[in-house]
């Protein structure tokens, strides 16, 4: 259109050609009546170097307005009324504000800039069995001890010895659970934690070939995935992975200098070396089933695109970088003066490694899921992609079932493997993870809500009487993450493109 694109890869720009509208066709003709374009659409606007953008939140489409029509979205607000045609009338000609009409109504047509839908429509069944909603993804924790010492840690050490190693006996009855209640999914994946996963190599290898075996007799696909810290992969566990095709994620803070300051061994050497060693050994096998998972803290935050050149320069595939989770104040916690500095330069920063890092693919705090979002207007209603709680589960060592490994806490706990689930506890807690749909929950209101899908409870340790803070930090990183894909699609539209077009 002349006036207003759409920045959506998946279809190409609308064109009103000979379409008129009523509402342009009344106005042209002098009629008494105010043309009434727009729903009740929930609109995000920003300017972005002298551009002037829309977000339509229900579509999960970015608009960008130039001209008559730039002038028609400021003053229209949210619906098209008679202050708004008055105002209108005296900045712009009849057929300007004509010609801006049609765009904006055909735009309507075309299923933008609608009014709010009923949530129920996109939300999961509600739960009266717990078997009502099939459970396609686990996470096991093979083991609650790491070879590591790593000072950002989250797990805490300190449990009793006889739950810290997974069992055959658990991990059998772990497979058994998920083939049972699998139901008719025909993907299914299981997923290696810790700890450091590779110290209980004989319960993985149990895991994958008797997985393997049950999938071939089930008429299922079973797919492996492996959280490590890569110091323990030997050239025979190198060669496991690939007879198995276990996709893994090495914890790799970069470059040795980078690295070695909180990923340390128990003696306090730097683990960099070993890290380096193991993933070079898959790197040489098959770089397309690694990926690197970096945590930036207040000690590496300055260096992110030189490491993102150095993931590229390795030979990885992807590059999860993440901010560091700390609550409290330590020597590698960012502060909000680190935070809000980078933030002013997020678009530049973010795009600069995406380039850098190419063909590794860069995705900073899962900004690669909100660019993909945008580019394909595919909007979200639930904060985790694996759906934890819901089809995902996760089972500890001693064969505890909880929706997530960083929620394992009793009150998440939906029973235990060998003593048998609670039912009742089950459904009040899978009830929690269906019901946290963010038309239903206190991210209603929010104009960002499609695109992070919610707060995720691991994250803010949400309970259903517990509302969230007035102030949000993800509503604020999706506000970036639209500047990002705002310049991106003006200037780097083929990286987009290689990324997340469908086809």
């Amino acid at each position: 259109m002349k006036h207003i694109s759409v920045l959506r890869g998946s279809s190409p720009d609308c064109k009103v050609s000979d379409h008129e509208s009523a509402a342009a066709r009344e106005h042209a003709a002098g009629s008494a009546r105010f043309p009434c374009s727009l729903p009740e659409a929930e609109l995000y606007r920003f300017e972005l170097d002298g551009d002037y953008f829309i977000f339509d939140v229900r579509s999960c489409s970015l608009l960008k307005a130039r001209g008559i029509a730039k002038e028609i979205m400021i003053e229209i607000s949210d619906k098209v009324d008679s202050k708004s045609m008055t105002r209108l009338k005296e900045k712009l000609s009849s057929e300007e504000l004509t010609e801006g009409l049609r765009e904006v109504d055909f735009l309507v047509h075309q299923g933008l800039l609608q009014e709010k839908e009923n949530p129920k429509e996109n939300l999961y069944v509600d739960l009266d069995f717990m078997d009502s909603v099939h459970v396609n993804m686990l996470s096991l924790g093979l083991t609650g001890t790491c070879n590591l010492a790593c000072s950002y840690c989250f797990e805490k050490q300190g449990k009793s010895p006889s739950l810290l190693n997974m069992s055959q006996t658990v991990a059998a009855a772990a497979v058994d659970f998920l083939f049972e209640n699998a139901g008719p999914a025909p993907h299914l994946a299981i997923r290696f934690f810790g700890g450091e996963p590779l110290l209980n190599m004989p319960i993985m290898s149990f895991v994958t070939s008797y997985a393997t075996e049950q999938a071939r007799n089930r008429k299922k696909n079973i797919t492996f995935l492996l959280s490590t810290n890569g110091t323990l992969i030997s050239d025979e566990v190198a060669d496991f992975l690939i007879e198995y095709k276990v996709g893994a994620c090495i914890s790799l803070d970069g470059p040795r200098h980078l690295h070695d300051i909180h990923r340390r061994l128990k003696n306090g050497h730097g683990s960099f070396r070993s890290a380096k060693q193991g993933a070079s050994r898959l790197l040489g096998r098959d770089p397309s089933r690694l990926q690197a998972q970096a945590v930036l803290t207040r000690q590496n935050l300055g260096y992110i695109i030189d490491m993102a050149g150095f993931f590229r320069d390795m030979g990885f595939s992807g590059i999860h970088a993440g901010f560091v989770d700390s609550k409290n104040e330590s020597d590698y916690s960012l502060s909000d003066e680190l935070l809000e500095d980078f933030n002013k330069h997020y678009a530049r920063l973010v795009m600069d490694c995406m380039i850098e890092s190419s063909p590794c693919r860069f995705n900073l705090s899962g900004h690669d899921t909100i660019l993909r979002r945008i580019y394909n207007a595919e909007p979200s209603y639930y904060p985790c992609l694996t759906h934890a709680g819901i089809n995902m589960l996760h089972i500890a060592p001693s064969g505890d079932v909880f929706p997530c490994y960083r929620l394992t806490s009793n009150e998440y706990r939906l029973g235990n493997l060998l003593e048998g689930i609670d039912r009742l506890q089950g459904n009040q807690v899978r009830r929690h993870f269906v019901n946290d749909h963010v038309d239903l929950n206190d991210c209603r209101q929010c104009w960002a809500r499609y695109l992070c899908g919610g707060r995720c409870p691991a994250h803010f340790r949400h309970k259903a009487n517990k509302a969230f803070p007035a102030k949000c930090h993800l509503r604020d990183r999706m506000a970036l993450n639209l500047k990002l894909y705002a310049r991106l699609w003006l200037k780097h539209r083929t990286l987009l493109d290689s990324l997340y077009h469908k086809g």
